[in-house]
């Protein structure tokens, strides 16, 4: 495990610092920055060595403290508008999203959001709100503290029913994964509910039925776990993240948040063609 840990580790590094050199020639890099959006993932707020998706609180607080000082957060609104051409962004803005509703979103990040002023998506996973699935260290969001963060600004999406892929379910079993987590969460949070994260994200877990399903049962806006910066030309309904990870100084997330992971996204390519060889 500390193997495989470090040589992730090196890897994002080398792509950081290879973003930046790459952004330091192009005469391009400029111009893309008030075009681009990045869209940022997290999952835990909370210290687990060696688990890539725990950021400690005293880093995320820093991270947020930056996005706020530099003007670039977004609200889920802003992005949409943006997205539909509508609205223009500041230079490298970003959005905040937090996936599968874990308690640390109660805990630690929304008060630290709320401190800073800055926006973000919760994606919850509804049939498991209040629940503590098995394997998880700890257990989901209640209702009542999920209203709470609604009630407190932060946009509430989904990420299915159950957090299990997509990729492999019948129609039949897409459509309830979609259709019955966001009426569940309109109906107990009171808010219009379109935007939707894969859970994984992976490119096994979604594919033209999952896209053409959730689409008609009411999303919007679907994300997925590939990199890469959001344009205005992007599609909405396969929109890429950019994943936050623990372990991790300053100046890595600073590189990530300019766009030095992009190019992360040719590792998924290579990961999909691995599984779908397998």
């Amino acid at each position: 495990m500390d193997v495989r840990w470090h040589m992730k580790k090196l890897t994002r590094r080398a792509f950081v610092l290879g973003g930046r050199v790459a952004r330091g020639l192009s005469p391009f890099a400029t111009r893309d920055v008030h075009r681009a959006v990045r869209v940022l993932t997290y999952h835990v707020i909370g210290r687990e060595p060696r688990n890539p998706f725990a950021v400690d609180s005293t880093s995320f607080a820093t991270q947020v403290r930056w996005i706020a000082e530099s003007g670039r957060a977004l609200s889920l609104e802003n992005f949409t508008a943006f997205l539909g051409g509508a609205s223009d962004v500041p230079p490298g803005a970003l959005l905040v999203t937090l996936d599968d509703g874990d308690v640390s979103l109660v805990e630690a990040a929304a008060p630290l959001l709320a401190a800073h002023g800055v926006p973000a998506v919760a994606f919850v996973p509804a049939g498991e709100v209040g629940t503590r699935p098995a394997g998880l260290r700890d257990r989901r969001v209640s209702w009542n503290e999920l209203q709470a963060v609604s009630r407190a600004g932060i946009s509430v999406g989904s990420h299915a029913w159950t957090h299990e892929s997509l990729g492999g379910l019948s129609p039949a079993e897409i459509r309830t994964q979609g259709e019955r987590s966001r009426k569940t969460l309109e109906d107990r949070l009171g808010v219009p509910v379109t935007a939707f994260a894969y859970p994984f994200g992976t490119r096994r877990d979604f594919n033209a039925t999952t896209r053409q399903i959730l689409h008609e049962v009411g999303y919007e806006l679907l994300f997925t776990s590939q990199h890469g910066a959001v344009r205005v030309v992007s599609d909405p309904l396969a929109l890429p993240r950019i994943k936050v990870e623990g372990g991790e100084g300053m100046w890595m997330f600073r590189g990530l948040a300019r766009g030095g992971l992009d190019g992360w996204a040719m590792v998924d390519r290579t990961m999909w063609r691995l599984q779908a060889s397998a």
